[in-house]
Parts: C-alpha cells; sequence; structure tokens
C-alpha cells in the first residue's frame, strides 16, 4: 500500500553481464595461477597479515546483515571488506610481481612500465580535486557543489512549516531544511525511548505520539528491510518523490490510526 516504485535506474543488459562474469572468471584463474606459483609465499603473508580471521569476521558480518534484513546502504559499514580487498589486491600484484622478476629479459621492461602506470593512475586520481582546491577558497557556491541543499529545498516546497518528517539517517537534510523538525529514524542518536519502543515493536505507537507527520527516504529501506517494513506496514500513504538525477527519494505522510 502506497509503494513507490524506483523508474530511474536502466536495466542491466545481457552484454554488460556477459562481460563482467568473463573479467571475473579470467581474474579467479589469474589470482589462482599466481597463488599456485606463489603458494608458500602467499601462505606465510596471510598468515602474517591474519586475513583468515579478518575474512571470517568480515563474512560472518555479512551473514548478520542478510539474516537480518538489515540495509548496510553506507560505505563505512564495509570498511572491514575494503580492507580485505586492499590487502589482497596488494598481495596479487606482489605475486604478479615477483614472478614476472624470474624472467631477467622483462624485468626492466616491466619496471618502466609499471613506474609509468602508476604515475598515469595518480594523475588521473588526484586531477579532479586538484582542479576542486581554488573552488575551495571561493564564497560562491555552485549548484554542483550544493547538492545537500536540494533535498532540504525539496522538503521546504512539499511539506507545511512545523511539519514533523522522520528520516533513517537525516545527514546534510536535518542541518539544512529550515522551518521542520527532522525526526531520526536510525534508533541509534535519536532517544533511549524510542530505542526502546523499538525494540518492543511498538516504535509506531511511539511516532504516532510525538505528532510524526511524514517520512522521506528510499523507498525499499522504509517499506520492506527491517526495521522499518513492520513499523510502518499500512501507515504510509505517499504524498511524492523526490528525483535528483538516478536517485529517487519517496515522500510519505504517516497515517497511524
Amino acid at each position: 500500500e502506497g509503494l513507490i516504485t524506483l523508474t530511474g535506474q536502466e536495466p542491466t543488459t545481457g552484454a554488460r553481464r556477459v562481460a563482467l562474469a568473463g573479467l571475473g572468471i579470467l581474474s579467479v584463474g589469474l589470482i589462482s595461477w599466481l597463488v599456485w606459483k606463489n603458494r608458500a609465499w602467499a601462505w606465510q603473508t596471510v598468515r602474517g597479515l591474519g586475513l583468515l580471521p579478518l575474512l571470517g569476521g568480515c563474512l560472518m558480518q555479512i551473514a548478520y546483515y542478510k539474516i537480518g534484513g538489515s540495509v548496510a546502504e553506507r560505505t563505512w559499514y564495509w570498511l572491514a571488506e575494503m580492507l580485505v580487498v586492499v590487502l589482497a589486491g596488494g598481495m596479487a600484484l606482489e605475486m604478479l610481481w615477483q614472478t614476472l622478476k624470474k624472467n631477467s629479459r622483462f624485468t626492466n621492461h616491466v619496471s618502466r612500465l609499471a613506474v609509468a602506470l602508476v604515475f598515469i593512475l595518480t594523475v588521473a586520481l588526484l586531477y579532479p580535486h586538484l582542479l576542486r582546491i581554488p573552488r575551495m577558497f571561493s564564497a560562491e557556491t555552485r549548484d554542483t557543489e550544493a547538492f545537500y541543499l536540494r533535498r532540504a529545498n525539496w522538503l521546504e516546497a512539499n511539506t507545511e512549516p512545523g511539519a514533523l518528517i522522520g528520516l533513517t539517517g537525516s545527514g546534510s537534510t536535518g542541518y539544512f531544511v529550515e522551518g521542520r523538525t527532522i525526526v531520526n529514524l536510525d534508533g541509534l542518536i535519536s532517544s533511549v525511548t524510542y530505542f526502546n519502543a523499538m525494540k518492543a515493536g511498538t516504535a509506531d505507537e511511539y511516532l504516532a505520539g510525538i505528532g510524526l507527520d511524514y517520512v522521506f527516504g528510499n523507498a525499499y529501506i522504509v517499506q520492506e528491510s527491517d526495521p522499518y517494513g513492520g513499523i510502518f506496514e499500512g501507515q504510509l500513504e505517499a504524498a511524492g518523490v523526490y528525483a535528483d538525477g538516478e536517485r529517487e527519494l519517496g515522500l510519505w505522510r504517516f497515517m497511524y490510526p
């Protein structure tokens, strides 16, 4: 009821899936070959870095998110997984380098190519940020740099003054919206009373008691994921859709009986 369907993203084509699958198979094959060729060094490095317990912890975290139905969409939720990827990638590059070094004919050429590649990648990664440095000292606000204001402006234009709006992670919107009160629905930084109500399954009663008027956020998170799917089931009335490029967020009226 009141489900908002997202239409901003185009479906993945079959050719792209085939290309990604082929690239994945080639990568797995190359890494497996490198590990076998350097198996003694690889095992010693894995033990020295503590990769096995770190990987086990990552798998437990992923299983917890999947079993519990949590939508861990923020990048900082996955720092441990990123660390594993970086360490494993470094190992793969080192094994490739050691394998190529065994052939003296390629050593000089490969080393020059590696230095050139690192230089090119460094320039490519830093160049966009270097262009921003002059604008950092300018008082002028550009549309492309003030994207976080657009949500606040949209909410102000589509809700009445004094409205209480619930967000699953208010972020910058909670700072910049004016004339409305933002209620953070995460439960970790709102209040002890709300957190206890979430655990007791009475969060909807708590939100009704404080006079919540609207809910704003990702349609899947609000309407299907835990714990929000249960909190707002049958109590949301679609009031609008905020679209910014391919990202769409829903606005609902909270209709507690």
